[in-house]
């Protein structure tokens, strides 16, 4: 992938997760979840082509074919002192055609 692509796939969640004006920010004993995912659109729908996932950070990137459309998204889950759930926050990224 071209450095500026590849920049553009490697999303870092740290200390908040943004979607559609939604903040989770991170407190004391809080912990969260990431995944990132790189998809290709595939006819009306989209197909992953790769994902990675880690705690507070995670990244994904695969090989782009010319001519095709990709995406990526990053879920962040975050976690209480506790273990329970308490928020789930998508953010995906503007489709580009390589």
């Amino acid at each position: 992938l071209h450095p500026r692509v590849r920049r553009q796939r490697q999303m870092c969640i740290r200390d908040r997760a943004i979607s559609d004006g939604r903040v989770a920010k991170l407190e004391a004993g809080c912990t969260a979840s990431t995944t990132v995912y790189v998809q290709a659109k595939s006819g009306s729908g989209w197909t992953t082509k790769a994902s990675g996932s880690g705690g507070r950070e995670a990244s994904a990137s695969c090989t782009a074919q010319k001519g095709t459309e990709y995406r990526a998204y990053a879920v962040a889950t975050i976690y209480d002192s506790e273990g329970n759930k308490v928020d789930t926050v998508k953010s995906y990224s503007s489709s580009s055609v390589y």
